[in-house]
């Protein structure tokens, strides 16, 4: 668990460091704006919602009903999916509601780019935390510090070779 809290901020800073290197203000501002709505209205929301598996699943994995894990790693997928969904639909129109509260043209365009970027991914992330979280509560810790440390490696490096190679 302390190893995914020391990289998952990695993220942030790597797109901060090679933005803030740029003549544009606005991408910074655009990053920093999509990245604070993406944080408040998905994953927020959907990482809390989605760590109510472990208890399901560390219940039955004490009670050694090994199917019901399964039963419950199915489900957590099928409700992740559900609340993707919900979430998601008012983003669709982020770059109008931004216009909406006043923001700037030229930053509520990159921060909405951002995030009609990063959503897709954001379904993927939350299904990784319903696996990760079944197989937390089994004894099985490794598998989300491996994910974290591959995904921060692997974001790293496209940033270097999309914006800086």
């Amino acid at each position: 668990m302390f190893t995914t809290s020391l990289f998952h901020p990695i993220y942030s800073i790597v797109n901060a460091i090679v933005l803030g290197h740029t003549e544009n203000d606005n991408m910074l501002a655009g990053l920093g704006l999509g990245s604070l709505t993406v944080g408040i209205c998905m994953l927020s929301i959907g990482a809390n919602f989605n760590s109510a598996i472990g208890m399901f699943v560390s219940h039955a994995y004490g009670a050694k009903e090994y199917r019901q894990c399964q039963v419950y790693r199915i489900r957590g997928v099928v409700l992740a999916t559900c609340m993707y969904i919900v979430l998601a639909i008012p983003l669709v129109w982020i770059r109008q509601i931004y216009s909406a509260l006043g923001q700037d043209d030229a930053v509520a365009n990159y921060a909405a780019e951002y995030v009609h970027t990063v959503m897709p991914f954001i379904y993927f992330y939350f299904i990784s935390q319903v696996y990760a979280s079944f197989a937390a509560n089994q004894e099985v810790t490794w598998y989300g510090m491996v994910a974290m440390i591959t995904g921060t490696v692997l974001h790293s490096v496209m940033v270097l070779v999309l914006y800086v190679w």
